[in-house]
């Protein structure tokens, strides 16, 4: 799955005012909004096509995000306010509800 394969959804994310991030179903990024490289200190290179683990120099191989992404979700397709917490190289300490 391609970004090209969802004409417009860059619209649609850069409407989003919080960071944002949407991912194909093999975890790379597919697109995120200004908000997320502003906030986290990446850039669009080092970002789109990537499997999420490895963004930002791998800041986002988060255990918990790992075990949510890669066994949580799989089983049960769905989930609200889960709470990951992270201290991030350049911006320190972020709680980020998904």
């Amino acid at each position: 799955m391609k970004k090209n394969d969802f004409p417009g959804i860059e619209d649609i994310v850069e409407t989003i005012r919080g960071p944002l991030l949407v991912l194909d179903a093999k975890l790379n990024v597919l697109s995120a909004n200004r908000s997320f490289y502003n906030i986290f200190k990446v850039e669009q290179g080092e970002t789109i096509g990537h499997l999420i683990f490895d963004v930002g120099n791998k800041q986002w191989d988060i255990p918990a995000l790992r075990k949510l992404l890669e066994d949580i979700l799989p089983a049960q397709k769905y989930f609200d306010n889960f709470e990951v917490e992270h201290d991030f190289p350049a911006i320190g300490h972020k709680t980020m509800l998904l």
